[in-house]
């Protein structure tokens, strides 16, 4: 595990951090060459992501929106940055950020639920 305090001086490869998430246990977010570990959510943080999702779906029903939660990558090419939203839409289909399964480039909607 990184320390915080090795977290502010690392300048991990992209490929180093790509090969860590496949194996590791917990998900980390890349922020151009540093590996931020993301923390365990809240119980009220969970339910605002699941009626999130349920609302979202509904509204999405009958569409070529697919609503997405957490376990996906988001890559941001401008800013050399990996992140896992809490939720996200897709419209039409995925894009895979070079042709990988577990990291996309296309959402419309991103969902960072911020609560104590």
């Amino acid at each position: 595990m990184i320390t915080q305090s090795k977290q502010n001086k690392q300048n991990v490869s992209l490929e180093s951090y790509r090969k860590l998430e496949e194996i590791s246990e917990f998900k980390h977010e890349y922020h151009d060459g540093v590996i931020i570990p993301i923390n365990g959510a809240t119980i009220h943080h969970n339910t605002i992501v699941v009626n999130l999702v349920y609302l979202l779906m509904n509204a999405c029903k009958n569409q070529t929106d697919e609503v997405f939660f957490s376990n996906l990558r988001v890559w941001i090419p401008e800013y050399k940055r990996g992140v896992y939203p809490d939720v996200m839409v897709i419209s039409e289909d995925p894009i895979f950020n070079e042709n990988r399964q577990d990291e996309i480039i296309n959402p419309c909607l991103i969902f960072e639920v911020l609560s104590p």
